[in-house]
This record gives structure tokens, C-alpha cells and sequence, in this order.
């Protein structure tokens, strides 16, 4: 049924939506005489849309009233759309399910990471969601996070609006994603890196418990915490003559390679075997907490970093540090792991001396 003119006008959205009828009124003219419009909500049947254009005409009235008027009627319509408005959680929660659980590990891994920063919002409604309120969560990482992680946060909330937009709950033109700025961050240069002192690596080595064996396995194999934590158990290669885990993530070169096991962390290593926690707590959680114990405030990559440094204090062969460590190569040497080649990367391993560390400067 065709509508009085300035009476509002009402549109079914296309796609699949909860909320299809836009109810629009006309709020004035552009300078060629047509009707400028804006959305008062979004609705779930045709009739709630018709009932909502006509409480907001009767609301034009209500709008005279004296500034002690109680609220009008168009604030309670838009009071009723916001309460059945999901949150931002809940949105996340449904494009996890349909985009990021189909896509890499590692992918998924960085989401999370960029979803823990984004706590703050977690049960904001989605359509009261402010570009300044994602801003200031971006600027407040600008001093500890590269630009490719502001990114990820960045690109997250893309993600959210998508869906937002899609069951109709926001507008496209609401839409304040790709103004949301993630430059700033500190770059791979800048990110400094800093290995623990030979101070700092006998406290550890002189305390006991999950996360000082967590820790202790990142410094003498120089995996990231990922690589050495939620490992099947066919990954773990421990009473042979010479004992190692095959392990590897981030890179081609990185992936389902050797790290044969120091002997100062034999059981260290035996006690990740089943652990459940997840690499991302730790990182978030425990590893903060362990630097508080020792009184140092390190990143969980300086273990990587420090394996590296000892590998060149104590002289290992750089190319089975390389290996090691899951560098890449420039030649197209194709290693088997044999007998000879564990050894090999074993006895080099242990020139690592915990006795014989390097003076502090």
C-alpha cells in the first residue's frame, strides 16, 4: 500500500537480514529539490516498520514540548532497536564461525591476539559503537605493537562492521572502519629486541615450575612459544640416544623441522608433553607475571633472541643454528633428516655452556 507523501517510506533490504525493513523518513531537500532521508531503524517485519514511522510522525509533536518533557517516542523506538542489537562480542563470535575459522593457524592466532586488545568493546551494542572508541584503543597500542598488529585490530572491526551491515543491524554508510588510522606503530627496526642477561638466565635456570620450564625450553631451543607448547605427542623424540621434538610454525623453512633437546632441559621439556595451556595466555598472562618473579620486563621473543646470541657466543655452526631456529636459506640445500644429521645439530647444541656464560657488560 502506497504511503501519504511525508509520511516516511519504508524499503526491505536485499540479503539474508534480521532485520530487512528500513523505516526512513525525510528530513529535508538538496538544492535540486530532492528528498534528503535518513533511517530511524531497522525492523524484523513490515508492520513494525509501519508502526515506527507512525509513532515518529506523532512524536513530532512531542518534540515541542518544554526540555522537562519526558523522552519522546522516537527515543523509545530507538531505545527498543538498541536493546535487541547484538553486541560486538556476539558479532565477533559469528565471523569467527564464518570467515577466520576457515582460514590458516597462524591467522587465527593473530586474530585472537588482535581480539584480546579489543576487550574494552567487548559488550558495546554494535550500533552504538564509536570510530572514536576503536581509536583510542589503536592509539593507546601505538607504543607497543608494529604496525602489521594495529592492522590486525584494524582489520577485525572490518570484519565485525561487515557482518553489522550484512544482518542489518548498521548502515553502510555507518560504516567507520576505513577511517580508523593504525599507522604509527613500531616497526621490525624499532621493535628492539633484547636478549636476557647471564644473570637473568641462572635465576631462571635456578627456579622451577611450568612457566620457568616454558621459558627455560624458549631460551635453549629458540623456539617461539607456540612451537614448544600444544605439540602432539608423536612430536616429542626423547629416549633416544639423542633426544629432540619436531616442531615449526610462521615459515615454509620453520615447519616440521628438528630441534634436538639441550640436556639442561630434558625434563623441562618432558613436562610440556600434554600441557594445556594455550601459547596466546601464556604470552598474555603467565610470561608477564614470570618477568615480574625474576624482576626483568623482557618479551617472550627475546628467548628466540637469546638462544641466537649464545649460539654465536659459544661458537655452533651457523648453518645448524640456521636450522635450528628455521631461517631460511638462499641455496637449495634439501636436508634428510638422518641419524648423522640429528647428531650433528645435537653436538652443536651443546656447546652451549650454562657454566661458562658470558660476562655482563
Amino acid at each position: 500500500m502506497k504511503r501519504a507523501n511525508r509520511s516516511g517510506t519504508i524499503v526491505k533490504l536485499s540479503g539474508k537480514r534480521r532485520h530487512p525493513y528500513a523505516a526512513r523518513v525525510t528530513v529535508g531537500y538538496d538544492d535540486r529539490g530532492r528528498q534528503k532521508q535518513k533511517a530511524i531503524g531497522y525492523f524484523a517485519t513490515q508492520k513494525e516498520a509501519f508502526n515506527a514511522l507512525a509513532l515518529y510522525a506523532m512524536s513530532e509533536d512531542v518534540g515541542q514540548m518544554p526540555d522537562a518533557a519526558p523522552k519522546t517516542i522516537v527515543d523509545e523506538i530507538q531505545g527498543r532497536v538498541m536493546a535487541d542489537m547484538p553486541t560486538v562480542a556476539q558479532l565477533y563470535d559469528k565471523a569467527f564461525v564464518e570467515y577466520y575459522a576457515k582460514t590458516s593457524e597462524s591467522n587465527q592466532r593473530k586474530t585472537a591476539a588482535a581480539w584480546k586488545r579489543l576487550e574494552p568493546i567487548y559488550n558495546t551494542k554494535v550500533g552504538a559503537l564509536k570510530v572514536n572508541d576503536v581509536q583510542s584503543l589503536l592509539d593507546k597500542q601505538k607504543g607497543n605493537l608494529c604496525e602489521r598488529s594495529l592492522t590486525s585490530m584494524k582489520t577485525l572491526i572490518t570484519r565485525i562492521m561487515k557482518v553489522a551491515i550484512r544482518e542489518g543491524y548498521v548502515k553502510p554508510s555507518d560504516d567507520f572502519s576505513k577511517y580508523l588510522d593504525a599507522s604509527g606503530g613500531l616497526d621490525n627496526k624499532t621493535m628492539k629486541h633484547v636478549p636476557f642477561t647471564s644473570a637473568e638466565i641462572r635465576k631462571i635456570f635456578g627456579l622451577s615450575g611450568r612457566d620457568a620450564d616454558i621459558v627455560k625450553c624458549m631460551i635453549l631451543t629458540g623456539c617461539r612459544p607456540n612451537e614448544v607448547m600444544g605439540l602432539p605427542d608423536d612430536a616429542f623424540h626423547l629416549d633416544g640416544d639423542i633426544p629432540y621434538i619436531v616442531t615449526g610454525s610462521k615459515t615454509e623453512a620453520g615447519k616440521n623441522r628438528v630441534v634436538p633437546i639441550h640436556p639442561a632441559i630434558t625434563d623441562a621439556v618432558k613436562s610440556l608433553i600434554g600441557l594445556k595451556i594455550s601459547p596466546d595466555n601464556f604470552r598474555v598472562r603467565n610470561f608477564k607475571k614470570f618477568m615480574t618473579l625474576i624482576g626483568s620486563d623482557h618479551l617472550p621473543y627475546d628467548c628466540r633472541h637469546t638462544f641466537a646470541s649464545l649460539a654465536n657466543y659459544f661458537g655452533m655452526d651457523p648453518y645448524c643454528r640456521k636450522k635450528i631456529l628455521g631461517h631460511s636459506f638462499n641455496d637449495l640445500t634439501n636436508d634428510v633428516y638422518t641419524h648423522a644429521y640429528i647428531a650433528k645439530l645435537y653436538n652443536e647444541i651443546c656447546k652451549i655452556d650454562l657454566e661458562n656464560l658470558p660476562k655482563d657488560k
